[in-house]
């Protein structure tokens, strides 16, 4: 409960940014969350891989052996994560070009936050890892209560797009805090104490399914501020941009849920190992129309909502512009929403094939907003086009392989 009520104050925070910062401003903050978020998204699997290593230690409620892990962890991804934050801090002029601003500051504050982005991350990972669900939903709370109120300070101080970068990089520094004050409270312990079962190939092919759903839920977002440097186009693909990840946000809990499901389908004998996947697959479908339908019902009042009953003129002009896009982007988003539930699917199965097929067409998916990118609306058909492409492709590799080899038993 803590967690969504969490998930429910970082739309707060997009609503507040949305009033108090101009549709440039706020289309360049959104650009840099997800340029962040896609960044820094090799530290999910590095929160994955702890989790599970956490997790096995646990049991023995050793606090400072899995401490340990986590050093040892952070030892190692400090120093490649450095460098990238480096390059990308002094590429900051450059990459202000590519998104047609000339606020680099919040370009370099932006790099600098995917260090403590991945920190941030590693950091959940133990606490998920040790099962303290309480503290994890404080923490949930706290991050979010903290990115509002700091966010609101450093804009009305004169920061603007930059304040609503500071305020969400300075949500990672909570777990990381609570991280080391535990660190510094137990002792040290010697590194033969932990016990770590070993699944070679998880780690990087967890790589690979949480790099294609990054790519896909956030790139387009990304091109757009590059293609649309004028007017109020990126603004309004930013704006409706919030609620179609709400569509991928709204099917991530039963998509997590199913991972674990469908690990145990996948042991037992005379069963199809998708059997839980279709019906996972079939109600997140449904979910998804509904929401999407929803959505388009309630456009108009979600955006007045989300902007404050003020509208300036230019802004009332729009709105039926902007809503008719947050339509199109609901429905847009629903295939690919649907491609992340299938990603853990394949990920459950560890099926580096499957993997390595949505990849390759994750990575010709920049490339069709590159050709196709006249208008937004041909933005959000290649979305939707490429979304359909690489679901019907993974569903129809999962047929092929349950009428030939209906079974699996894993060792």
């Amino acid at each position: 409960m803590a967690s969504h009520i969490g998930s429910l104050v970082q739309y707060v925070f997009q609503a507040m940014m949305i009033r108090m910062l101009t549709s440039p401003e706020y289309a360049l903050m959104n650009t840099l969350f997800n340029t962040l978020t896609l960044a820094s998204s090799p530290a999910a699997v590095f929160q994955m891989d702890l989790t599970r290593r956490a997790a096995l230690a646990a049991d023995s409620q050793d606090v400072p052996a899995v401490l340990w892990m986590v050093k040892r962890m952070l030892m190692r991804v400090m120093p490649y994560s450095l460098i990238a934050v480096l390059i990308l801090f002094f590429m900051r002029d450059s990459l202000a070009g590519f998104f047609n601003t000339s606020d680099a500051r919040a370009i370099g504050t932006a790099a600098v936050g995917i260090l403590i982005a991945v920190s941030g991350a590693i950091a959940m990972g133990f606490f998920v890892g040790m099962q303290w669900f309480r503290f994890l939903g404080m923490i949930a709370i706290v991050t979010a209560v903290l990115r509002v109120a700091l966010g609101y300070l450093l804009v009305k101080f004169g920061m603007e797009a930059t304040g609503g970068v500071i305020a969400t990089v300075a949500c990672g520094l909570v777990p990381l805090a609570c991280l080391g004050w535990f660190m510094y409270r137990s002792p040290s312990v010697l590194p033969f104490v932990v016990s770590e079962k070993r699944e070679e190939g998880i780690f990087w092919l967890a790589m690979m399914v949480i790099g294609t759903n990054a790519v896909l839920t956030q790139m387009d977002l990304i091109l757009v501020k590059h293609y649309f440097p004028t007017g109020e186009g990126a603004a309004q693909f930013a704006t409706a941009g919030i609620f179609g990840r709400a569509m991928v946000a709204f099917l991530g809990p039963l998509a997590m849920a199913m991972m674990p499901l469908s690990v145990v389908q996948t042991t037992r004998l005379d069963e199809d190992r998708n059997r839980v996947f279709w019906q996972c697959l079939k109600l997140c479908l449904a979910l998804g129309i509904i929401a999407a339908t929803l959505g388009g019902f309630l456009a108009n009042w979600a955006l007045v909502l989300m902007k404050g009953k003020e509208l300036s003129n230019a802004e009332r002009l729009l709105l039926p512009e902007t809503a008719q896009l947050l339509r199109y982007y609901l429905w847009a988003m629903l295939p690919i929403s649907l491609v992340t539930v299938v990603m853990n699917h394949v990920m459950a199965l560890k099926s580096w094939r499957l993997a390595g097929q949505a990849a390759v067409l994750t990575v010709i998916y920049p490339l069709g907003i590159v050709c196709w990118h006249g208008s937004l609306h041909k933005v959000l058909l290649v979305n939707f086009s490429f979304g359909v492409l690489i679901l019907l492709v993974l569903i129809w590799q999962l047929r092929r392989e349950s009428t030939v080899s209906p079974v699996l038993v894993r060792p």
